[in-house]
């Protein structure tokens, strides 16, 4: 399959950032609440939180950033846990290798890892969760 970097739609990649955003916002939110608040563990309460913006992201991402309405959405939102599995484990080794290997501080490396996870999630998003064939073109 061959990929036009020309059909990128700005406003799909803004509307992308922003339902990012949105999620990044809802994880560290349900994250806080469940372990400061409520006393869970905080590994039960980051996975909850990861969990539950995943979903919501999806939602706004199938419905609102690429109106893909047609085709079989469980097969969609298959393909978008795949991406956020990946996404993660890109995350954590970005953070990983910037800081232990290139001694820069835990929250410059995380800035770093959202713009690369940012960059491979929206282009595998476009590319296989919601290709343009189960889209309605906007």
């Amino acid at each position: 399959m061959k990929f036009n970097i020309s059909r990128i739609n700005f406003f799909k990649l803004l509307k992308f950032g922003t339902v990012g955003g949105i999620s990044v916002l809802i994880d560290f939110s349900l994250t806080w609440l469940l372990h400061n608040k409520l006393g869970i563990n905080g590994l039960i309460s980051s996975s909850l939180g990861f969990l539950f913006s995943s979903i919501c992201n999806f939602l706004l991402n199938n419905y609102w950033t690429f109106g893909a309405i047609n085709g079989e959405a469980t097969k969609r939102f298959i393909k978008f846990v795949c991406i956020c599995a990946i996404g993660l484990l890109l995350n954590t080794a970005t953070v990983y290798v910037l800081t232990h290997w290139g001694g820069l501080g835990l929250y410059i490396s995380k800035l770093i890892a959202v713009v690369v996870v940012f960059n491979w999630s929206f282009l595998a998003s476009s590319l296989f969760a919601f290709k343009p064939s189960d889209a309605i073109r906007s």
